[in-house]
């Protein structure tokens, strides 16, 4: 069962708290969206460098998003401890557009993840499935890796960014 808590919103960051309950464990995921505004991007670092898994988001409906994503894989790579997955939004929207091959290239290319199902962060659709991915990466790492703290207590020093 996973809960979003409704989101905490700072001049460069929105914040949102993930419970996740497994096997009568409860576990809580600290995820921080960046946006990833370039006029932000010296600051995103503090957030890249002790992430456990980051998610860079492009567009489906818009080829110009996808040549922002080498910026972001530039970024990402400088926390190699990092797993880093690629993720399609907008997908409430129909496109003509397909992407898909593009995306598989630089996936192989710098040998990153991408989740299979593209999300809708209008409408919440796949959500759920990128949240699982990051909670999956995340309980398999070793404890006390990188600020992964999972106990059967709720922690907040589960680390994701997105």
């Amino acid at each position: 069962m996973i809960y979003l808590s409704p989101k905490i919103e700072l001049p460069l960051v929105v914040i949102f708290i993930v419970n996740i309950t497994e096997n009568q464990t409860e576990y809580k995921l600290l995820l921080w969206d960046t946006s990833g505004q370039d006029k932000f991007r010296n600051l995103t670092y503090q957030y890249i460098k002790k992430a456990v898994v980051i998610v860079i988001v492009y567009d489906i409906t818009n080829i110009n998003s996808v040549n922002n994503i080498y910026l972001w894989i530039e970024e990402a790579k400088k926390n190699p401890k990092a797993n880093i997955i690629l993720v399609g939004n907008k997908y409430d929207i129909d496109t003509s557009i397909d992407l898909q091959p593009i995306i598989n290239n630089i996936a192989l290319q710098f040998k990153i993840d991408i989740l299979e199902y593209p999300i809708s962060s209008k409408t919440g659709e796949n959500v759920d499935k990128l949240l699982d991915y990051i909670f999956n990466k995340i309980k398999h790492q070793p404890r006390n890796s990188n600020n992964i703290i999972l106990t059967n207590e709720i922690q907040t020093k589960n680390k994701c960014g997105i």
